[in-house]
């Protein structure tokens, strides 16, 4: 009778490809960095990187926190889940406004190892207007749309600084309604330059 020997490089490297894919004992493995969405530069700063369930998010229950852990100074982060469910999700956050859209928010493969992730976040911009209105009394109605949905009410003349998504077109809209006077409209459109203030200024 034949005999065949298996060769013991294919037994290794059997048992390598099934360790590098699957964990035995349940653990849920994570390793990546977090980079911006439009530029792919490594965000350097600290930023907290959450695990959430989704098994509510296709019921409209929306999602749950698990866990929360750090990355270190070059973006990085590496951690084990206690966990082989597959209805788990990656979403970074942090200041002065870096977050990972909900739809971008990367799933995770319960029991395996989830390595060279590249966790986006959508960098933080500001614009901020500075309105001049004929009367105290008078009021100013601000709506944003682009890269942010905000309606904005500003009292007499003021400045308001508005949080919003960076490397992106901004459309502005405005209605004034001074007392007693015609409303005064206007738009235009700014781009917002990450971790940049955007100024606009507005008078009637």
């Amino acid at each position: 009778m034949a005999r065949y020997l298996i060769p013991p490089w294919l037994t290794l490297l059997g048992l390598f490809s099934l360790s590098a894919c699957e964990r035995p004992d349940g653990d849920t493995v994570c390793e990546g960095r977090v980079v911006d969405r439009t530029t792919g530069a490594l965000v350097l700063q600290p930023v907290t990187v959450g695990v959430y369930h989704t098994g509510n998010s296709s019921t409209g229950g929306g999602y749950s926190l698990r866990e929360e852990h750090q990355t270190d100074a070059n973006g990085r982060f590496s951690f084990h889940i206690n966990s082989d469910a597959n209805d788990l999700a990656l979403r970074a956050y942090g200041a002065p406004g870096y977050s990972t859209w909900w739809q971008e928010a990367p799933d995770l493969r319960g029991g395996h190892n989830n390595k060279g992730l590249n966790l986006k976040v959508q960098s933080p911009a500001w614009i901020k207007f500075r309105i001049r209105l004929p009367d105290p009394a008078d009021t100013a109605a601000i709506q944003l749309w682009g890269g942010v949905d905000e309606n904005l009410w500003v009292f007499g003349s003021a400045t308001v600084t508005s949080l919003v998504s960076a490397n992106s077109n901004l459309q502005v809209n405005w209605i004034i309604q001074p007392l007693g006077r015609p409303r005064f409209t206007g738009t235009l459109s700014r781009f917002c330059p990450a971790l940049d203030t955007v100024l606009v200024e507005i008078s009637y």
